[in-house]
Formats: structure tokens, C-alpha cells, sequence
């Protein structure tokens, strides 16, 4: 019968040893009884025996651990100098993979440079015909340089006074550049400054505060003239830099030589097709090259087209291609002709001559403005720009654009928004 679990009975140790009998010290002794002491004995016999027969096996098997090791080794190392020749050998390969691309990279590097010199060649070539052209011409232009009629000592007076003449306040000469290319300061019959150009007339107030002098304003064609004279001016520094036909010409024809000589050196190496193709070849060929447009099943049966009398329509063979089916690049094309449309609407509206530029431009192409964008531009009159207080605020010099009311009014952005700020109600 099982005991509660609660309940655990002491356990009895037999203790042989005898109490003894002081109440003051410890109250067992270690004395042995005669039987514990033979029990001792006994134990102390059988551990002999034992130890004497575990000291015999451990050197047995230290022996034969000894032994075990040497064989593995063996093993050991035959298994790893085999390997060691496989690491080795496949190394070796790896190097000599290695070595022969390098001599390949290194034989296209040399056989580029070669290439590259010939075309340094031909290039030098090239310019030393272009150099022959333009000392022709410079010749040429320097036989002209007699034609040139110099002033002369005498006439020099009339000459430095006739341009002087420009520049007085009357003249109607378009020629408001001095020959240093400066705008000058007009002159009236004393030699008194009387009018400044728009330029320098801020620091010429600064400098004379009581000069009675005026803004220079040109005459009509001025800009264009101004605009001539740097044209001028720019273009007697600048050398040609354009390939005169002449010149291609000659480039492109030595290029052919070059290609020509190449393809009849390519052709005598070459045997004809039809020389080395059997008859199968051919009827395979040819057959291919009729079917070449048709794909597909050859299994879909389209029912060919009747007219109202019955016949077969002409076209209603294998021939009639598909329509062509609504691609990306379609949408892509819709998409960017009405950005296009958008633009140009915007852009005829700011412009006096309209959407002409516009209208001449094809699609996805970027359309070509001739001249300056501001003579082209609808500039608004003072009044106009007085009417409305935003526009005079962004008038002055330093004036920004502001476009969020615009913003707010057309989308409707802060209509809610609390004026004071902050939260009222809270």
C-alpha cells in the first residue's frame, strides 16, 4: 500500500562504531568494530586486484593507440600527397589559362597600337592636305592685301575728324561703338558730355552730381548695326574651324580606297556561296525565304473575304497583313502631342508673333527660336502693369515672382484655415 506522500520515514544508518558514553564531547567515535575493520580489509584487497589489472590495460592500450596513430599517419599522408599533386597540378594549369590570356590581351594591345598609328597617319595626312587648302587661300588673301587703299599722311586730319563726327549728339550714323567696341560718351559742338549711355550713366552722375546730361537713346537700327559689328569683331579673331567640302571629299575618298582595297582582299579569299551549297541546301533556302513573312500556326483557317456576288475578294490571301496593333510608343506619341499643344498654347500666348514656330515644328522635334527671346516676347506696357499692385511689386529690381495666391484661389488651398492662428475653441 502506498504512504502518503507527505510522510517520509527517517532512514536508519547502522553505525557500527561505539557511542561514547560523555555527555559533554562529540557522541560518536571512529572506532572500528573488528567486523568493520575486516569489511576494510576486504575492500582494500579487491581495489588492489583492480588496480593492478587497470594498470596492465592502460599500457595495452597506450600501445596499440600508439600503434593505430602510425597507420592512420601512413594513410594520412599518402591521401594528402595525392591531393597535394591534384592542388598542384590544377595550379599549374590555372597559371598557364592565365599566361595565355595574358599573351593574347598583350597581342590585341600591340595589334590596337598598330592599328592606332595608321589612323594617326592618315589623320596627319589629312591635316597636311588641310594645311596645303588653307595656305592656297592665305596666299590668295595676301595678293589681295594690294588692293587695300591705306589713309594717307595728308588725308589723316579729315579722317580722325570725319569719325569724330559719329559721335556727336545729332548724328543719325548707326554706329554707337567707339573702335575700342565701348558705347562713348556723346559730345555736343564744345566738346561737353551732353549725353551718356544707359551703362555708364550711374556712375557719371556719381562723379559730376551737377552735369546737365541726358540718357543716350539710340537711334532704330542701332541694335541690329551693334549686333553686325560684334559679328565682325568675333569672327575676324576666330579661325575656321569648318571642314570645307573639298576637304571631306578627300577624307572620304581615301577612307574608300582603304575599304575598297579591303573588301577585294576578303573577296579573293572567298568562295562563292553557291559553289559549296548541294541542292537541298538550296530548296531549303528558297523555301524559307517564301515563308520568311508568315507566322503563326499553319493550322488557323481564316475564312476568306466574299463580295456581295460570291467571288473572292483579291487580297484574301496569305498575303494581307495584319493591322498593326496599338504599341506603347502609340500612347507614348498621344501623350507627348498634347504636352506639345499645352506647351505651344502656353507658350502663343506670351509671344507676338504667335505659334508660328509652333506650327512648322513636327512632333517630338525641339523647336527652333531665331533671334532674341526678348524682341519675340508681348512685354506689358507700364499701365498695364500699374493696374494691378502684385505685378508693380515684382516690377522693382529686386522683385520676386509670387504665384501661391494664384494657387490658393484656383484650388481652394487654407479656405478653412482659422485667421487667428491659433485654436479658439480650445
Amino acid at each position: 500500500m502506498m504512504r502518503s506522500s507527505g510522510v517520509v520515514r527517517r532512514q536508519m544508518r547502522p553505525f557500527y562504531n561505539l557511542p561514547s558514553k560523555s555527555e559533554h564531547g562529540r557522541r560518536m567515535t571512529g572506532f572500528l568494530t573488528p567486523y568493520r575493520h575486516w569489511m576494510w580489509k576486504q575492500n582494500e584487497l579487491w581495489r588492489n586486484v583492480h588496480e593492478a589489472q587497470f594498470e596492465h590495460l592502460r599500457k595495452v592500450y597506450k600501445r596499440q593507440w600508439l600503434e593505430s596513430f602510425r597507420v592512420n599517419a601512413d594513410e594520412y599522408i599518402y591521401k594528402y600527397s595525392i591531393t597535394k599533386a591534384a592542388q598542384l597540378a590544377q595550379w599549374e594549369h590555372e597559371m598557364q589559362g592565365q599566361e595565355r590570356k595574358r599573351r593574347e590581351s598583350q597581342q590585341l594591345a600591340q595589334g590596337r597600337q598598330a592599328l592606332k598609328k595608321k589612323h594617326l597617319d592618315l589623320l596627319r595626312e589629312f591635316h597636311e592636305r588641310q594645311f596645303f587648302y588653307w595656305y592656297e587661300r592665305a596666299s590668295e588673301r595676301l595678293q589681295y592685301m594690294t588692293h587695300i587703299h591705306y589713309i594717307s599722311q595728308a588725308s589723316i586730319q579729315e579722317h580722325i575728324d570725319r569719325e569724330l563726327e559719329k559721335y556727336t549728339v545729332g548724328s543719325k550714323a548707326p554706329y554707337p561703338l567707339n573702335f575700342a567696341g565701348q558705347m562713348p560718351m556723346l559730345e555736343d559742338r564744345d566738346g561737353n558730355i551732353a549725353q551718356v549711355p544707359a551703362n555708364l550713366m550711374k556712375s557719371h552722375a556719381t562723379e559730376n552730381p551737377d552735369g546737365g546730361t541726358a540718357m543716350y537713346e539710340p537711334p532704330e537700327s542701332t541694335a541690329i548695326a551693334e549686333e553686325k559689328l560684334l559679328q565682325m569683331m568675333a569672327s575676324a579673331q576666330e579661325e575656321e574651324l569648318r571642314l570645307r567640302p573639298e576637304d571631306s571629299d578627300a577624307w572620304s575618298e581615301s577612307m574608300d580606297d582603304m575599304d575598297r582595297n579591303e573588301s577585294v582582299r576578303q573577296d579573293s579569299r572567298k568562295v562563292a556561296r553557291s559553289m559549296e551549297e548541294t541542292d537541298e541546301d538550296r530548296a531549303v533556302s528558297r523555301r524559307a525565304y517564301i515563308d520568311r513573312g508568315k507566322t503563326g500556326s499553319k493550322t488557323i483557317f481564316r475564312r476568306p473575304r466574299l463580295d456581295e456576288d460570291g467571288a473572292t475578294l483579291p487580297s484574301a490571301g496569305g498575303a494581307t497583313p495584319m493591322k498593326r496593333r496599338k504599341t506603347k510608343t502609340d500612347r507614348m506619341h498621344a501623350l507627348q502631342e498634347q504636352q506639345d499643344a499645352a506647351v505651344a498654347k502656353a507658350t502663343a500666348k506670351a509671344l507676338k508673333d504667335g505659334d508660328s514656330a509652333a506650327s512648322t515644328t513636327k512632333r517630338g522635334e525641339i523647336a527652333e527660336n531665331r533671334g532674341r527671346f526678348r524682341d519675340r516676347m508681348i512685354t506689358p506696357s507700364l499701365e498695364t502693369l500699374q493696374q494691378s499692385p502684385e505685378m508693380m511689386a515684382q516690377n522693382k529690381p529686386g522683385g520676386r515672382v509670387r504665384t501661391h495666391h494664384l494657387m490658393e484661389k484656383v484650388y481652394g488651398i487654407g479656405k478653412y484655415k482659422k485667421s487667428g492662428g491659433g485654436d479658439e475653441d480650445a
